[in-house]
């Protein structure tokens, strides 16, 4: 893992039991807003919740993770390019 892989905005999904968080954005906006912070760029990170709440059957997996169309949601990397200024990359 490279040490900026924070700044990479994705769909990401957490579970914890049948509780299950899935959102676009980063995967650690403290560390973003650290590396932004340290190199002078003002930035406010947007995530967008896609859901939240339990999924505890197949049926209702298969009904909830298609509706949320994740493919919609590019992959990105934030950046500082060499004039300081903040730039983001679509990785497709």
């Amino acid at each position: 893992m490279e040490s900026n892989d924070f700044s990479r905005v994705n769909v990401y999904l957490c579970k914890d039991g049948n509780w299950v968080h899935i959102w676009y954005g980063v995967v650690d906006s403290i560390g973003m807003d650290i590396f932004f912070e340290k190199n002078g760029v003002d930035f406010e990170h947007h995530e967008e919740r896609l859901f939240r709440g339990y999924i505890i059957t197949k049926d209702e997996a298969n009904v909830i993770l298609p509706a949320l169309d994740y493919r919609k949601f590019p992959p990105m990397k934030y950046y500082i390019d060499d004039k300081g200024k903040l730039k983001s990359e679509n990785l497709t």
